[in-house]
């Protein structure tokens, strides 16, 4: 990339078509994604391969390349995307959760939903509690009880459901967080979905569902970002828009075909 397009990224300067994507990690989340072996597997890498050729099928370009820089918090990951260092998050970023103290779909641009998990709270068994109600009457029990979760978006979203003040933990894999509950690390998890099977935790809905979708920066940045290169057509028109746009047109198509 030319270093005058560093500031802000454009497709068109990328000679490959690379668009930089700033995720979360890495870490194993199982069937959702595990971000550990190259090339990731898993729905949501699944899904980022699935807009990428869906934007080199729309735009006639010979191939697009998910080049992803992982950041160890979701606030590296948002203040990468604010700056401009990155065209656009992960897909599987919590609209729940807050970044500079305003939500997620403020502070940035969000891109049209992905889809929404049902954010899901577990203990292990033999642990009084199956409902939302019984964890908070826990919870208010006893004060240095922490809940352990995969990021800070995820407590955001979740953070309504329990008292206030209850401690929390960030453990990235999922593993990890599985293992944290059952040594009495953590007195609850919670993750979005499934908890980790092999346990035998005793799970149960916190009543809220965290809706999730691409982040990117704020406007003005999805204009018009460089003048027309060599292609023509369709593809001259694609190359025109900076890749927060192709990636959103992208998204809104692929949902539309669901």
């Amino acid at each position: 990339m030319r270093p005058e397009a560093a500031e802000r990224p454009s497709l068109c300067l990328l000679p490959a078509s690379a668009p930089q994507v700033a995720a979360l990690g890495p870490s194993n989340w199982g069937i959702d994604g595990n971000y550990l072996v190259s090339p990731p597997v898993g729905f949501w890498p699944d899904y980022v391969d699935a807009v990428a050729a869906a934007l080199a099928s729309k735009y006639l370009l010979p191939r697009v390349l998910v080049n992803r820089t992982f950041h160890t918090s979701s606030n590296g990951v948002l203040a990468a995307v604010a700056a401009g260092n990155a065209h656009v998050s992960e897909p599987y970023f919590n609209l729940g959760g807050f970044y500079g103290g305003k939500p997620r779909g403020v502070a940035l641009t969000a891109s049209c939903s992905v889809l929404g998990y049902d954010s899901t709270f577990f203990v292990n068994a033999s642990t009084a509690a199956t409902t939302v109600q019984a964890l908070q009457a826990l919870l208010r029990a006893d004060e240095s009880r922490a809940v352990g979760v995969h990021s800070e978006g995820d407590w955001h979203s979740v953070q309504p459901a329990v008292p206030a003040g209850t401690p929390h933990v960030v453990i990235p894999g999922t593993v990890d967080l599985a293992e944290a509950v059952q040594s009495g690390r953590v007195f609850a998890g919670m993750v979005s979905g499934a908890p980790n099977s092999t346990y035998g935790f005793q799970s149960f809905s916190s009543n809220i569902v965290s809706v999730r979708a691409f982040l990117m920066p704020p406007p003005p940045s999805i204009v018009p970002q460089c003048s027309p290169g060599p292609a023509d057509g369709a593809a001259a028109a694609g190359l025109q828009l900076g890749v927060p746009a192709l990636v959103a047109a992208a998204v809104a198509a692929a949902l539309r075909r669901r």
